[in-house]
């Protein structure tokens, strides 16, 4: 059959922008998908940490304005995480339609996620816009601060319908194994994030609220871009308009999957709000240093995203095409690929710990109120890592309830219980109510090994 030089050369861009996941190197396969994930994460990360820094160095009250932002971050995720759950309920029913190869399906789920992203993401909005007061007065947000921190939030807000866009766009282009294109959409949108932030906080002198404005401006550019290659007719993805329809079974299979991973999310979140609101109560210097080392420690966290999502991705192809051998040497393979780099990332915090900190405030105090929290958290962040590898091979087996049910009793409630009934007996000081991170992630390997096991044999 005579192939034209257009269409070959179509042929050759969609293969270089697909994975197949149930057969070949295991460890090359896992690094192509994960490294793209995780330098999208990183260059979206990047939106925060230079508006922190931006905000820290260049506003007209940059502490004022950072505790604004850190105050605000915990209360965003704890409503956002449902939603990006179900995103990843998308991924799920995509990658397995696609593994089992049954192209009609496969684009009816895609057709039912997109819509389902525009609705959802106007409702994120709306519930947003209306519970910010209340999430702030939760969060026992400082009067000072809390006129910086309404204005953030709100403007923050007003971008979830691009958040949500953005997610499950490229929780369909995950599907396929198409991690790259997300990657060169957030490293233009994180350069452009980066002169806006700079013109509106330290040219307009907008503090919180211009990183805010920056931050969604880019949100809105990053959907925009998504959605240009998932409606293209020269794509493998063709979505059309017209085709724009909820399934009723596709709809529940998604919702089946991705909202236990989305109260997953809230329930953590939720874990992090009343521990945030504690160090709320230690001053604007100590939220100012957490926030800045949350910034900095997060790096380790977005390397377990990104393993997790390949073992996502993968798990779920391998379940669609029915070859569950695979599964033991892919969670062994991601969690040892994972353990590696955020080691090495954690050597390299240690070293430059203080520098680090001393780039989003140079304020003293600050610097010495986050240190602990960088340390220990760089490090122990190992322990998490392995635990959502697993995670991950789980839920793309189509089993979300189990993992989080585990991280209700071993993540969320030892963090509670912690804060509750054993720091108020401990010294006044928050570095020791950061303890609760670690001992959280060891008890919560443990469960989420056995339930892998567990669910992995009643595959056979």
């Amino acid at each position: 059959m005579w192939v034209t030089i257009k269409e070959r050369r179509r042929l050759v861009v969609r293969k270089a922008y697909s994975l197949d996941m149930t057969q070949g190197p295991l460890v090359k396969k896992l690094l192509l998908f994960a490294l793209p994930v995780l330098m999208s994460s990183l260059l979206q990360h990047l939106y925060s940490v230079v508006g922190n820094m931006v905000v820290g160095n260049f506003a007209q009250n940059g502490t004022m304005a950072q505790a604004a932002i850190g105050a605000t971050n915990q209360a965003t995720k704890m409503l956002l995480n449902l939603f990006l759950g179900i995103s990843l309920g998308a991924n799920v029913v995509c990658a397995r339609l696609r593994g089992a190869q049954d192209t009609p399906q496969l684009r009816k789920s895609m057709h039912t996620a997109m819509l389902m992203s525009v609705l959802l993401g106007v409702l994120l909005m709306l519930l947003g816009l209306g519970l910010s007061n209340t999430l702030l007065g939760m969060m026992k947000t400082p009067k000072d601060v809390f006129p910086y921190a309404l204005a953030y939030i709100r403007i923050i807000f007003l971008g979830m319908p691009a958040t949500l866009a953005y997610n499950f766009g490229s929780a369909i282009m995950r599907s396929y194994g198409d991690t790259k294109r997300s990657m060169y959409i957030l490293g233009v949108t994180g350069l452009i994030n980066v002169l806006l932030n700079f013109l509106f906080v330290a040219g307009l002198h907008l503090d919180a609220a211009g990183v805010a404005m920056a931050t969604i401006i880019t949100q809105y550019l990053s959907a925009l871009a998504v959605l240009w290659i998932l409606f293209s007719p020269k794509q493998q993805y063709k979505l059309q308009l017209k085709e724009l329809r909820l399934d009723r079974r596709l709809c529940w299979n998604i919702i089946a999957v991705g909202v236990p991973c989305g109260i997953n999310g809230i329930l953590q979140s939720t874990s992090n709000v009343i521990l945030q609101s504690t160090v709320n109560t230690f001053g604007k210097e100590v939220i100012a240093g957490t926030a800045a080392a949350a910034d900095v420690s997060c790096f380790a966290y977005l390397v377990n995203d990104a393993f997790a999502a390949a073992c996502l991705s993968f798990a779920a192809q391998c379940c669609g095409a029915r070859i569950y051998k695979r599964l033991d040497k892919l969670a062994v393979t991601a969690a040892l690929c994972d353990s590696v780099i955020v080691l090495a990332m954690a050597t390299a915090i240690t070293v430059f710990a203080r520098p680090l900190l001393h780039l989003f405030n140079p304020n003293p105090q600050v610097v010495d109120a986050g240190m602990f929290r960088l340390l220990l958290l760089s490090w122990t962040t190992v322990f998490f890592g392995i635990s959502e590898c697993l995670v991950g091979c789980v839920r793309g087996m189509g089993k979300s309830v189990t993992p989080t049910v585990i991280n209700l009793f071993f993540l969320c409630g030892v963090r509670l219980a912690w804060a509750l009934f054993v720091f108020p007996f401990l010294p006044n000081d928050p570095a020791y109510l950061f303890l609760c991170y670690p001992l959280s992630w060891v008890l919560g390997l443990g469960a989420q090994a056995a339930s892998y096991i567990y669910n992995r044999k009643r595959l056979v």
